[in-house]
C-alpha cells in the first residue's frame, strides 16, 4: 500500500516464519503527509497519511484490519481502513481561516488510536469566491449538471438521491467509543444509469459540530463502514449527503435526516492514545453525578435512558418522548425532574 512507509528490498520473515506469530514490540508511528504545514487548500481536501511500522511484516499481518483515522480541529476523529480503501480519506465543507490536523493509527480492531502524528496547521481559502463573496460560478450541485451518455458536454436532468441513515437509529445507546455508520442511497434511476452518473460521488457525513464533513466514496462505503472512534459520552447528531460527481458540492436534496444517538461507555477505554492537547484528553473519568441512566416504562417494556451533566437536557428528554412517540407534555417534563 503506497500509504505505508514500506522501505525498500525488505527482507522477509527469516526460515518461513509467519509474522501472525510475532509476539515482539511494533513500533508505529505516523504522520500527515498532506495538507503540509501552513499550506492554503480549498474547503473541500484530501489527507494523506504515512504509516511507517518496524516490523513492517508483522505490522501488516497484525494490522490488516485497522483504521488510520483523521481529526480536524480536534473534533471526533474519522476512520478509514489502511488496507482496503482505494481512495484517501476526503473532507468538504470546511470554513475559511485556520485548521489543524493530525492522524492517529488504531489498534487492530479499530476500537481505539494506540499511535498519533504530530500536529499539523493548515490555512483553507475558498477560491470559488469573489473579494465581495459572491461565487464566481453558480453551481451548487444542481443535478442538471451531470454530462449526458453523449459525452458532448451537454446537460441532462436526473433525480436526486437521498440519504437514509440506517444505524444508529433514532436515540439509541451505543455502549462503545468507537461506532460505525450504516447508510443507503435511494434513486429512482436504474442502476445502471445511477452508477453511470454518480460513480464519482462521495457520501459525506456530519458528525455533531464538526469543523468538515467526512467523505467516503458512495460505492465503498457499503463494505466498509464509516467509523468514528474516541467518542464522548452524551448526545450525539449525523446527518448525509451524496456530492456531485463533477464540481463535489453537496447536492442539496440529498440529505438525510438529522439521528440522534446516545454513547453511554462507563468510561470503558481509560487507556485509550490521547493526542496532546486534544479537548478529548481532558475528560476526566466520570464522577458521582457527571451522568444519570434512567430507567422508563414504557408499556411493558423498561427503556434505559442515560443523561450526562454536560447534555442539553430540555433537547434529550424531548427527542427520547419523540423517538417512543409518547408525543404529550407530561413525558418530558417528568423525564427532565427525573434528571435534576
Amino acid at each position: 500500500k503506497d500509504l505505508i512507509g514500506e522501505p525498500a528490498g525488505e527482507e522477509p520473515a527469516p526460515n518461513g516464519f509467519q509474522w501472525e506469530l510475532y509476539s515482539g514490540d511494533l513500533n508505529i508511528s505516523c504522520a500527515v503527509m498532506y495538507p503540509l504545514h501552513g499550506a492554503t487548500v480549498p474547503p473541500r481536501t484530501q489527507v494523506l497519511i504515512e504509516i511507517s511500522a518496524e516490523p513492517l511484516g508483522a505490522f501488516k499481518a497484525k494490522y490488516i484490519d485497522a483504521f488510520h483515522c483523521v481529526s480536524i480541529d480536534h473534533s471526533t476523529p474519522s476512520c478509514w481502513p489502511i488496507f482496503s480503501l482505494s481512495s484517501l480519506p476526503f473532507f468538504t465543507g470546511l470554513a475559511e481561516g485556520p485548521h489543524t490536523v493530525r492522524a492517529g493509527v488504531t489498534n487492530p480492531s479499530g476500537e481505539w488510536i494506540v499511535a498519533w502524528s504530530e500536529e499539523r496547521e493548515f490555512h483553507v481559502i475558498d477560491e470559488s469566491q469573489n473579494d465581495d463573496g459572491r461565487a464566481v460560478q453558480e453551481n451548487k450541485g444542481s443535478a442538471e449538471d451531470e454530462p449526458d451518455s453523449d459525452g458532448d458536454g451537454g446537460g441532462v436532468r436526473v433525480d436526486v438521491p437521498v440519504c437514509i441513515i440506517l444505524h444508529p437509529t433514532e436515540m439509541s445507546i451505543i455502549t462503545t467509543s468507537h461506532f460505525e455508520i450504516e447508510s443507503r442511497v435511494e434513486t429512482s434511476l436504474e442502476l445502471e444509469v445511477f452508477a453511470q452518473y454518480f460513480n464519482s460521488s462521495f457520501v459525506c457525513y456530519g458528525f455533531d459540530d464538526a469543523p468538515a464533513k467526512a467523505c467516503w466514496s458512495l460505492y465503498e462505503q457499503y463494505d466498509l463502514l464509516p467509523r468514528w472512534v474516541h467518542v464522548t459520552d452524551g448526545m450525539h447528531t449525523v446527518d448525509a449527503y451524496v456530492t456531485h460527481p463533477n464540481s463535489g458540492e453537496q447536492l442539496d436534496d440529498s440529505w438525510s435526516e438529522s439521528r440522534s444517538f446516545l454513547v453511554y461507555t462507563q468510561h470503558e477505554n481509560m487507556n485509550e492514545a490521547l493526542p496532546s492537547g486534544s479537548q478529548q484528553q481532558q475528560q476526566q473519568p466520570a464522577e458521582e453525578g457527571d451522568a444519570v441512566l434512567l430507567s422508563i416504562d414504557i408499556d411493558t417494556l423498561t427503556v434505559l435512558l442515560p443523561a450526562q451533566r454536560s447534555d442539553d437536557h430540555t433537547l434529550l428528554a424531548q427527542k427520547f418522548c419523540d423517538a417512543h412517540f409518547l408525543g404529550n407534555g407530561d413525558c418530558a417534563e417528568s423525564i427532565l425532574r427525573e434528571i435534576k
